[in-house]
């Protein structure tokens, strides 16, 4: 596997970039976010989310099983922490032994942006 000049990107992986085309805005927009206090803030679009139904749902799947609420909305953009830091364990028992694994240094998501 050929590594690129984008550090370790495999050169596949250098395909997908640069990322989307909105995803440094909305990362920025996410730190200067509108309120009160700063009414020339962003308010960041691109995600679209409903919390409104959220305690009916939740109300419903708790009827079946032990659900967590969190799940019902979108995660961490680079993956859920408790799976990251699970997966960096794994990754450190099995086939990287010897070495640490920071969670805050994998993105682990379903599909592609």
């Amino acid at each position: 596997m050929q590594m690129s000049d984008q550090g370790c990107l495999s050169s596949r992986a250098t395909i997908t970039q640069p990322t989307l085309p909105y995803f440094d805005a909305f990362l920025r927009a996410k730190e200067d976010l509108w309120s009160l206090s700063n009414p020339n803030g962003a308010i960041p679009l691109v995600v679209a989310e409903n919390r409104l139904a959220t305690d009916l749902v939740a109300t419903g799947l708790r009827q079946y099983s032990d659900f967590p609420v969190d799940m019902l909305h979108y995660q961490d953009m680079s993956g859920i922490p408790k799976f990251k830091q699970s997966l960096a364990r794994m990754m450190e028992a099995t086939f990287i032994k010897g070495l640490s694994v920071n969670p805050d240094n994998l993105t682990a998501l379903a599909g592609i942006g």
